[in-house]
């Protein structure tokens, strides 16, 4: 089962050790990404950019860089948020109000970052994805009840590998979000929380697995699909793409695969 990768010390250590080693060669990837996509990419943006002056060509790779940063920066931000959020909330008890209100805050304040705009909007934009990271981070309140620092921990590293395998892979592959299965990839992504919510009100172990198993492989690829993008609209449009949307995307993505990995790890340990 997935799950007993993490029941042992050895394969924890190794989880993280590699977890941390994939992370710092995307990480240096990310960093030469507009180059090597500049090899790639065929726009015409880029094929009016070879007829620019070296200083111009320079202050383009700075923003394609500035872009990349501020977009790594965005998802840490509401990482730590999140993560403080549901530390301080980790004793408060659950209730079906406070869930639908979670749900609510979500809901909301991803919408309102989403209509936001980037360039007049700024603070109110950033006020916006605070309290979506809050949100996002209230949700796991109760995991006092199945989750020691450990599982915490061990959750952490899986979704850092699982990040790492899907920047490297996002840096590779040309065009991910127009592929022919992307469409299918997305109508998996509803299908599952479908499932997600179904099982809310009719409890079954498949539509769990479904929402288990089928959530962590379908936002595994949704996670590298907005990593990709990132990287394009470094690449075509570094002044004027909306990063912060992008990178809600990708935190969005790597919260649904840390959920499900904390409950991967909360079975085993029952068992």
């Amino acid at each position: 089962m997935l799950a007993s990768v993490f029941q042992t010390r050895g394969a924890r250590l190794a989880l993280g050790v590699g977890g941390l080693v994939v992370a710092g060669v995307s990480l240096a990837a990310a960093t030469s990404a507009p180059q090597r996509l500049s090899t790639l990419s065929t726009s015409p943006f880029l094929t009016g950019i070879q007829s620019l002056s070296p200083s111009s060509s320079q202050l383009l790779e700075k923003d394609r860089r500035a872009y990349l940063a501020k977009a790594a920066s965005t998802v840490l931000y509401t990482s730590a948020v999140a993560a403080s959020s549901a530390f301080l909330l980790r004793r408060a008890t659950v209730s079906l109000p406070k869930i639908l209100g979670i749900s609510a805050g979500i809901i909301s304040s991803q919408i309102a970052v989403h209509s936001l705009d980037i360039h007049t909007q700024f603070p109110l934009k950033i006020a916006a994805l605070s309290a979506f990271g809050a949100a996002t981070g209230a949700s796991l309140m109760g995991m006092r009840y199945f989750a020691s620092p450990q599982m915490l921990a061990t959750a952490a590293l899986g979704t850092l590998a699982v990040a790492a395998g899907a920047a490297l892979t996002s840096y590779v592959v040309k065009d991910i979000d127009r592929l022919p299965g992307y469409a299918a990839l997305v109508g998996g992504s509803a299908a599952v929380s479908l499932c997600g919510l179904g099982s809310m009100f009719f409890p079954h172990a498949v539509l769990h697995n479904v929402w288990l198993y089928g959530g962590l492989g379908v936002f595994s690829v949704l996670m590298m699909v907005g990593m990709h993008r990132i990287q394009r609209n470094a690449l075509e449009n570094p002044r004027h793409a909306d990063y912060i949307n992008d990178s809600m995307h990708v935190y969005v993505d790597m919260y649904q695969v840390f959920s499900r990995l904390l409950l991967l790890k909360g079975g085993t340990n029952r068992r």
